[in-house]
């Protein structure tokens, strides 16, 4: 509720308002919509013209009714005013005009991420807004990495097993293949010997100790080719797990792009007040006051 003071104040003081006339209003747009609420005067010179209040020509200044003095100061001076200014039944449509030309030009800005599902609270600044949603962002980059490494992880279990089993298996492959050449060395040894200390021609015992030799030579170079094969799937699952290693990382990596809060373009809304929602508290003639400087100059006062 307004004060009752202050409208008999400034009714008190219209009979004598000066020749530059400020209709000073003390206006609350509650912007529901938006959860922000402003407190302003909007301030415009009355004319003589066609029209006499045009809110176009507002300048708006942060005071308010509150802030607004009963009295000049001593030795103040105030002008003569235009005589549509005494009229007290103008300003009852001045203030419907001044609620219309808030509805339609004071407006909120917010800004909204689409890809987040976020807006910007009341007064935030789209800067302020970014870094927010960075942190949303951080949260949801983490998320997806997460539900990438658990879908990940079961092909890296199937080939780190896989990769076990081809290492046990090139394991057995080379000592079965360290057996076999031995066994071939000690058979070509003991049928050469055998040989060698044979009187005359070799006899059938040596001959059917060179012929086992021959089997084994040939059995260890078959363990040589089972051991090459085993190192092959070794070296192939290897590749396999770094490959599945290097297509999660760039899969992660990716992530930092498409979770870039900074990169996305936000869309930009002007949120406009209700005209239920916004309150004329006061409104009247007043003076926006100004003293001379050294040279001569009007100064706003207000400001001082």
């Amino acid at each position: 509720p307004v004060d009752p003071r202050i409208t008999t104040t400034i009714d008190a003081q219209r009979p004598v308002f000066g020749d530059i006339g400020c209709v000073v209003v003390d206006a609350h747009p509650d912007m529901t919509d938006a959860d922000e609420g402003r407190e302003r005067a909007y301030c415009v010179e009355v004319s003589t013209g066609a029209v006499a209040v045009d809110w176009d020509d507002s300048e708006v200044y942060e005071f308010t009714a509150n802030d607004l003095d009963d009295r000049a100061e001593e030795g103040a001076a105030f002008g003569d005013y235009p005589s549509i200014a005494a009229d007290a039944k103008k300003y009852s449509g001045w203030s419907t005009e001044l609620k219309r030309w808030i509805r339609q030009n004071e407006t909120v800005t917010r800004f909204r991420s689409s890809k987040f599902k976020a807006m910007s609270d009341a007064g935030e600044s789209e800067g302020d807004f970014r870094a927010r949603l960075q942190l949303i962002a951080n949260e949801k980059r983490d998320e997806a990495a997460a539900k990438l490494r658990k879908r990940y992880a079961s092909k890296t279990k199937t080939l780190k097993d896989r990769l076990m089993r081809a290492e046990q298996a090139l394991e057995r492959e080379q000592q079965q293949s360290s057996k076999s050449k031995m066994d071939t060395a000690i058979s070509f040894g003991t049928a050469i010997l055998g040989a060698v200390l044979g009187r005359k021609a070799i006899s059938s015992s040596s001959a059917s100790k060179m012929g086992t030799a021959m089997r084994k030579a040939g059995s260890a170079r078959q363990q040589a080719g089972d051991v090459k094969r085993a190192k092959q799937t070794v070296a192939k699952v290897q590749t396999d797990l770094q490959n599945l290693e290097a297509e999660l990382e760039h899969e992660i990596d990716a992530l930092d792009t498409s979770f870039d809060a900074q990169a996305e373009e936000l869309t930009e809304l002007a949120i406009r007040p209700k005209s239920t929602d916004i309150h004329i508290a006061a409104i009247g003639l007043g003076w926006l006051p100004y003293t001379e400087d050294e040279s001569g100059r009007l100064q706003p006062a207000w400001n001082n």
